[in-house]
């Protein structure tokens, strides 16, 4: 009888359906497809960088080839892509699964957490970007039902918040992404109302002024601000600097290409700054240069800055990418700098000292013997006898 291997990838047990997928959707990260080793990666658990679990691996992926969920990659031994027809085949990626990590993306995309107009309005393009959207539209589209029916057998797709029409990714998931602004706002904003609701409830009273959300909100934003303005002053680095790296400046050229409340006031000041100064100008008979846009690389500075100021709208708007390419560039954790905090970012396989490491006991008891045959082979050589071992504490 053929041995059946548990599927096990940070610790959580997966079907044989679950694992596929979660090897599709991490062959999908890589450009120009992904081998077994890659995948591994991907999943950062040490136990499948293993030989033996990565031999596993590589047996499970060429079974997929086999069935047609995978396709190897011409000219690249060991390399396969997921195959645009995955989703037809039986005990591959079913419709309900290609729907479910869509609706995952869109909560992804914003962040961790958002409201179902959103996913909506991602998802299925044409529902939910009304101002009027109702529930009774909502209920007269086939496609939208399908959504929401996707969304409430969902496993994956969390409602952990105690918000009605929110939504939100597994807590593991969320805890090892970077925390946007928008998603920290509403955190805070939640804990506020729970506390102003909990107070009127129970003594029949007002609860906490509801500014003091604000003040939450506030002070941690500047905190996380604070963390760029300290790292830049550690590594005695100007923002001009910082936009000379290619993917802090790509994360911030989309980011202005967004267009958001946050470019738009930086705009807006700059062109009240021009009028106070042409007005003042014309009092003294002066003449100025007519106004000038800004140009990408003045803005980028200018979110940067704001950013260390903790304005809302630029931390409201900051995209993913731009926590994690700061991050990136001072060496530090995104998720902990999404919130603040300056922390190493984790190294895989550093270990401080001799076998505190994720290597198996074996593979410990095996460097021990090869040290003590080592010891016992140098005294013979100078005339000494040996040491005693024990080879049965070896197996």
């Amino acid at each position: 009888m053929r041995q059946k291997h548990p599927k096990i990838i940070n610790g959580v047990e997966l079907t044989a359906t679950e694992f596929r997928r979660q090897i599709c959707e991490a062959i999908n990260t890589y450009e120009g497809g992904a081998s077994a080793r890659d995948i591994a990666r991907a999943w950062k658990d040490p136990q499948w960088e293993e030989p033996e679990k990565r031999q596993q691996l590589a047996t499970f992926i060429n079974n997929m080839r086999l069935s047609g969920l995978l396709r190897a990659v011409e000219d690249k031994r060991g390399y396969y892509t997921v195959s645009p027809n995955a989703g037809k085949h039986r005990g591959g990626v079913s419709i309900f699964e290609q729907d479910e990590e869509a609706i995952l993306q869109s909560i992804r995309d914003r962040g961790g957490t958002c409201r179902l107009r959103d996913i909506l309005h991602d998802v299925y393009d044409n529902m939910g970007k009304e101002d009027d959207f109702t529930y009774d539209m909502f209920m007269k589209d086939p496609n939208a039902v399908r959504i929401k029916a996707v969304i409430d057998k969902s496993t994956r797709i969390r409602q952990d918040f105690n918000k009605k029409g929110h939504y939100n990714l597994p807590m593991e998931e969320m805890r090892q992404r970077p925390h946007l602004g928008k998603v920290s706002i509403w955190l805070t904003r939640r804990v506020a109302h729970d506390f102003y609701e909990e107070t009127r409830k129970a003594y029949g009273v007002e609860g906490p002024p509801r500014n003091l959300w604000y003040q939450m909100r506030d002070r941690q934003l500047q905190n996380v601000g604070f963390a760029l303005e300290m790292l830049c002053n550690m590594k005695n680095v100007f923002y001009d600097d910082l936009l000379e790296i290619p993917a802090i400046a790509d994360a911030l050229f989309d980011f202005i290409e967004e267009d958001g409340r946050a470019v738009r006031d930086i705009k807006s000041r700059d062109r009240d700054e021009y009028q106070r100064e042409k007005a003042a100008a014309l009092e003294n008979n002066q003449t100025i240069e007519p106004y000038e846009p800004l140009t990408p690389r003045v803005i980028g500075r200018r979110l940067l800055e704001d950013f260390a100021d903790g304005l809302i709208n630029t931390h409201y708007e900051c995209p993913a990418e731009l926590i994690t390419a700061l991050a990136d560039y001072f060496d530090i954790d995104e998720v902990f700098f999404s919130v603040g905090v300056i922390a190493p970012k984790y190294h895989h396989g550093y270990r401080e000292r001799p076998y505190h490491n994720r290597r198996t006991g074996d593979m410990v008891r095996q460097d021990d013997l090869r040290v003590k045959n080592q010891v016992n082979a140098d005294r013979v050589a100078n005339g000494l006898a040996p040491l005693p071992i024990k080879y049965d504490d070896y197996g």
